[in-house]
């Protein structure tokens, strides 16, 4: 048995010989042509096109004189000729991944394959769209490109009214004598014919102009806002921020903090003034009310089954003191009304626990109070009869009624491994007594099992020893 090396790296020639064990000097050949393995590779390995696009694979086959190969594609996306040019389809709606593969004809169990990506078009966008300038203002633009990793662009003006640089931050001329029109167009460096524009708009100079937002706000201790002020008309449209009265504080980015104590409710005003013209400014007015505060009576509270607990909110610091009542978990039911709510304890309590009424404020959701209730459990259990005297051998069979509980099940078990009980509460006395014992037969709620009822069985012998003595 002649096996193969394995690793073999380039033609060459074996011979094998059998040589007689009889007669040393007599022996026959056998030669042995050994060949690498069939090897394909694909150039180039991988492209990305776009639709329509075309790509020339090369495959080389080495290790055999048959050369040739079989072109296929996964998925069938676009197509592939004999001679191993690629076509992307017409449209490519989004991103894709074709794999190309080259298949040995000498050895169809031989392939190599190369990846084609295909991109949906370049796609340019601008923002903003359209903008209003006066004379010497700035304005960035911002260009997005899809579908291509180079996202470069080049900017250009038309007419070209104002300047715009490689980043695309266009400067207004230094004089507008009338309104007028200036494209703005980004131009993809990846593919020239893509490009987006944005309209700007150039007007004669206005007076500054200074708007606020929010215009109004409330907030109570501690609390921040955040002020924007816009000025138009103007190069320069920084501001400076100030509070009358100084209640809180604002910081050059405009954000307010509100004090960390408001003992009554109060007004204050910001006021933005602009730097380019101090005559211009906006205000926006803060109501700073002190927190609201809920509390709920009484606090806490023991309930049984089926008894009822009315509960009162109050809420103060708010002209809106109505609340949402809620309990957790859900066991009973609340009634609310309005500032009130009347809660219900379950008919059926199947152990203690607790459950927690919130009462929420509607003015301030983050504001709350809670009330505990500790429901106790109404579980009881009796058992009948309520004892036995038996003898050897001797059956018992026992009820358990469980009231105040949803399952009514029971588990009977002994207090000692004397006799047994079965699962329907029959008692079976052993069946040899020495003495006279009691036993106690337990019934055990499944759905508490803290509930138990118990009942005593007195176990007596029935037989008796007579001894005589002297004996003899």
């Amino acid at each position: 048995l002649f096996t193969a090396p394995a690793s073999i790296t380039s033609s060459q020639t074996v011979t094998v010989t059998a040589t007689s064990v009889a007669d040393p000097t007599k022996s026959a050949t056998a030669t042995v042509t050994l060949n690498p393995l069939v090897n394909v590779t694909v150039a180039p390995a991988s492209v990305t096109l776009t639709q329509s696009q075309t790509q020339t694979f090369s495959a080389t086959v080495t290790n055999t004189g048959n050369t040739a190969v079989t072109w296929s594609l996964s998925p069938i996306v676009g197509s592939i000729t004999a001679a191993g040019l690629y076509t992307a389809p017409a449209l490519i709606p989004s991103s894709q991944t074709v794999t190309v593969t080259a298949t040995s004809v000498a050895d169809p169990t031989k392939s190599a394959a190369a990846m084609v990506t295909l991109n949906p078009p370049v796609h340019v966008t601008v923002a903003p769209a359209s903008v209003t300038l006066t004379q010497s203002q700035t304005q960035t633009f911002s260009a997005t490109v899809t579908n291509t990793g180079n996202t470069a662009v080049t900017w250009s003006l038309s007419p070209a009214l104002g300047s715009i640089t490689a980043a695309g931050l266009y400067t207004a001329p230094a004089s507008i004598g009338s309104s007028q029109t200036v494209t703005v167009t980004a131009t993809s460096v990846a593919d020239s014919t893509k490009s987006a524009t944005s309209s700007v708009t150039l007007s004669p100079s206005a007076p500054v102009n200074v708007t606020v937002a929010p215009a109004s706000v409330t907030l109570t201790q501690s609390q921040t806002q955040t002020f924007s002020a816009t000025v138009t008309n103007t190069s320069n449209t920084a501001v400076t921020w100030s509070l009358s009265p100084i209640v809180g504080s604002i910081t050059p980015a405009g954000l307010f903090t509100a004090p960390a104590s408001i003992t009554s409710s109060q007004t204050v005003t910001v006021t933005a003034t602009s730097v380019a013209d101090p005559t211009k400014f906006a205000t926006a007015t803060v109501t700073l009310n002190p927190p609201v505060n809920v509390t709920v009576t009484p606090a806490s509270v023991t309930l049984t089954p089926s008894q009822t607990q009315t509960f009162a909110a109050t809420v103060t610091n708010t002209s809106n003191t109505a609340v949402t009542w809620s309990i957790s978990p859900a066991v009973g039911t609340i009634s609310p009304s309005g500032a009130t709510a009347v809660y219900t304890v379950p008919r059926v309590v199947d152990v203690n626990q607790t459950v927690q009424v919130t009462a929420t404020s509607m003015a301030d959701t983050t504001k709350f109070a809670r009330a505990v209730i500790s429901l106790l459990s109404g579980v009881a259990i009796s058992v009948a009869p309520a004892g036995a005297t038996l003898n050897e051998a001797q059956t018992q069979a026992f009820s358990a009624t469980v009231t105040g509980a949803s399952n009514p099940a029971v588990t009977w078990t002994l207090d000692s491994p004397i006799g047994t009980v079965s699962s329907t509460g029959v008692y079976t006395a052993p069946a040899s007594l020495s003495d006279a014992q009691t036993v106690q037969v337990i019934a055990q709620s499944v759905a508490n099992p803290a509930k138990t009822g118990k009942v005593p069985v007195t176990l007596r012998p029935t037989r008796f020893t007579v001894t005589v003595s002297p004996a003899t």
